[in-house]
């Protein structure tokens, strides 16, 4: 049913909660896990400092090394030992990579967690979850902050 499951992760132990679900479906339909994590540099540097554009490539490298490394470390976990898996860092707005590699790469499933922000800090920051929502036709299962896992 689901052959490729999608399980994106911002580093923050948060997003590390939608894994064992992730695992969990990745073992009952035999798929393939793709752990990804997207460097948004203008999320860090902000879209308007002229200073910090010009560091621009150099600050995505050393965003995009960490989130090699840190996909890496959950890559290695115990709790996704055995199963198909795969890395992938992207570079770029976060929801659009998203969209893009759930086109591109077959993903028939996407397992993720939401921070729950709510009213002004969702308004300003906007809400990954909620544009993956919105804006595919595509599975989304969202772990909430009062989501059971199996």
């Amino acid at each position: 049913m689901f052959k490729r499951i999608l399980v994106p992760l911002d580093g923050s132990a948060r997003s590390e909660q939608a894994l064992p679900l992730a695992a969990h479906i990745a073992r009952t339909y035999n798929s393939s896990l793709v752990l990804t994590r997207i460097v948004d540099i203008f999320e860090t540097i902000g879209a308007s400092s002229i200073q910090a554009a010009a560091l621009a490539n150099e600050i995505r490298e050393t965003q995009e090394k960490e989130a090699q490394e840190y996909l890496q470390r959950i890559y290695n976990t115990r709790e996704l030992e055995q199963l198909d898996r795969a890395i992938e860092v992207h570079s770029g707005d976060v929801t659009t990579m998203l969209l893009d590699m759930i086109d591109k790469d077959t993903i028939d499933l996407v397992v993720m967690s939401s921070h729950d922000y709510t009213d002004y800090k969702q308004w300003v920051l906007g809400s990954v979850t909620h544009k993956m929502v919105h804006d595919t036709r595509y599975n989304v299962k969202i772990m909430g902050s009062n989501s059971l896992l199996p």
